[in-house]
């Protein structure tokens, strides 16, 4: 599994340079639209529905019990602020 390379966000941040992860998302995991009882099959319900069991970004690799956990808290807290998971962050500079 990839991890942020640490020694790079002093030198970002000294530079006004922002950083965009890859696949912030999860594949679309974490954008709210799977839900753990719906595995999707069509590829209109979203590219998780297509991808290979041996890929990364598989439904049987996302939908573990720790991304479960992590969607739950992300909901709960975007529940409390009145933006959608994928809009624009209502705090300035994010």
């Amino acid at each position: 599994m990839r991890d942020i390379e640490r020694e790079f966000l002093d030198l970002l941040e000294s530079e006004g340079v922002g950083l965009t992860p890859w696949g912030p998302l999860g594949g679309g995991f974490l954008s709210g639209k799977y839900r753990r009882d719906q595995r999707p099959i069509d590829p209109q319900d979203g590219r998780l529905a297509t991808q290979p069991e041996n890929d990364e970004e598989a439904w049987t690799r996302r939908a573990i019990e720790r991304n479960w956990a992590i969607l739950e808290a992300a909901e709960s807290v975007m529940a409390a602020i009145p933006v959608q998971p994928t809009r624009k962050s209502p705090w300035p500079g994010c």
